[in-house]
């Protein structure tokens, strides 16, 4: 859901929810993610996006809440009739009970005429001593549009 705020300034809400169940252990994974993004056009097709984020992880052994805070400047490189490919570089703050930690992220957007989306994400960050966090995390997504405004 979107709404326009003003020439070239877009803001966007997304809630999304996934559900994991690995049937060898018997565990599910339930995610819960909220989404505020402004999105800000620049020129040339450049953007610039500030987004706050909430996701909730609840698992069978331990729950998990983390707030992200993403700045990120991306470029359309292709633009063709109803589709579009962006490239994306930003800085992430992320926030859980545990710990706190910057990262460096790139990425790649791809969407189609036919209503379907392609992502590609690598996070660089510092590890967290005593933590399960990662230097690296490289995270990929596919998409596909249900329903439609009218």
């Amino acid at each position: 859901m979107g709404h326009i705020y003003g020439k070239g300034r877009f803001l966007l809400f997304e809630l999304n929810f996934s559900y994991d169940y690995s049937f060898d252990h018997q565990l599910s994974l339930n995610t819960f993610l909220i989404n505020l993004c402004s999105k800000n056009h620049l020129l040339n097709w450049s953007f610039i996006d500030i987004c706050l984020n909430n996701k909730n992880t609840k698992r069978k052994l331990i729950d998990n809440e983390t707030q992200f805070v993403d700045l990120k400047i991306s470029k359309i490189i292709q633009v063709a009739q109803n589709n579009d490919t962006s490239i994306k570089a930003g800085l992430r703050h992320l926030k859980q009970k545990a710990y706190s930690k910057n990262l460096v992220y790139f990425g790649l957007d791809t969407k189609l005429a036919n209503k379907k989306n392609s992502n590609l994400k690598v996070f660089l960050g510092g590890l967290k001593k005593g933590t399960l966090s990662e230097k690296l995390s490289i995270s990929s997504s596919f998409s596909q549009l249900l329903l439609k405004n009218r």
